[in-house]
């Protein structure tokens, strides 16, 4: 059996390091033994995880099954368990963070900004107290008259309301080309290359569940994973892909994939994919249901009570 260096506090994580232990490939006991190496602000670190973190996290998760205001919620073993496995297998959970030497990493507390304070100009308040000249009256007749006009060099005179008619019309005009322009079309983020593979497969089986192989578990995502779920009482999660938003998603793991596989195939296609890529996958249709048997014994009894009268039809 695999010995995994997890400390217990409780009879409640005794529990949870024993179906680890038993259960738990080589290579996630090896992330849970180990760490996982990570980076945070361009500094190497190692996240490492222990079952205080899985505590908090399994708190967490019942939590979304508790029904709306309830106290409480009655969760599965084996569901606990199958968090257990996600908890440890998910690289993007953040347990306690160290430097390869064995201390703890503690992030810098960063620094406020500095602000510079503005000096405000005070304006000082215009002179009013003046003398109307024949200057002054002149050019606030000017400014009263309607009908501006300017004389050119040339001695044409030229009327501003005409000047300002066709100014606006420009304006008008461009803003017209602006608003017809012809719209840059948006790039749309395409997911990393886990989540690219996986939906190769599904457009190439689009009325099929995918199911992911990815360490301990076998993982459905998107629409599928919501009606799976809810289908089958799943615990329904998501998974970072590389998108604006987390992808919903669903897993099981593989000691008892073949239950989940024929609960699937009772009602839809499967395809399963061993290779995390796309390179190993095999198509299981749906099954068709099976023809009722009748009883040999039972049809012999009727036989014999009303012999060649008898029609029997299926």
């Amino acid at each position: 059996m695999i010995e995994l260096n997890l400390q217990t506090k409780t009879a409640e994580q005794e529990a949870i390091k024993s179906y680890l232990q038993e259960n738990v490939s080589a290579t996630l006991a090896d992330k849970i033994n180990k760490g996982v190496a990570t980076s945070v602000d361009g500094k190497a670190l190692i996240n490492r995880k222990d079952l205080d973190g899985f505590i908090k996290y399994a708190c967490e998760e019942a939590k979304k099954q508790a029904e709306k205001d309830a106290r409480c919620a009655c969760i599965r073993s084996d569901t606990v368990f199958g968090w257990a496995i996600h908890y440890f297998e998910e690289d993007s959970i953040i347990g306690s963070l160290y430097y390869c030497d064995g201390t703890e990493y503690k992030p810098e507390p960063k620094a406020a900004p500095k602000t510079t304070p503005t000096a405000v100009k005070v304006k000082e308040p215009q002179n009013t107290n003046f003398q109307l000249s024949l200057f002054n009256t002149s050019e606030e007749e000017l400014e009263d008259n309607p009908r501006s006009q300017l004389i050119t060099e040339d001695g044409e005179i030229i009327d501003c309301e005409e000047v300002e008619e066709d100014i606006e019309e420009e304006i008008e005009e461009e803003i017209e080309e602006v608003v017809t322009a012809p719209k840059t079309p948006l790039q749309i983020p395409q997911g990393n290359l886990l989540y690219q593979s996986y939906m190769r497969i599904q457009d190439a089986y689009p009325k099929s569940v995918i199911a992911l192989k990815l360490g301990d578990f076998y993982e459905v995502f998107g629409d599928n994973a919501v009606r799976l779920a809810d289908e089958f009482n799943l615990t329904l999660t998501s998974r970072e892909l590389g998108l604006p938003s987390r992808v919903p998603m669903i897993g099981f793991p593989y000691h008892s994939a073949e239950l989940y596989f024929n609960k699937i195939r009772a009602k839809y296609d499967l395809v399963i994919d061993e290779s995390d890529y796309g390179i190993e996958t095999k198509h299981l249709p749906q099954k068709e249901p099976e023809t009722p048997k009748v009883d040999d014994v039972i049809m012999s009894k009727l036989k014999a009570l009303f012999g060649s009268d008898m029609e029997v039809r299926l």
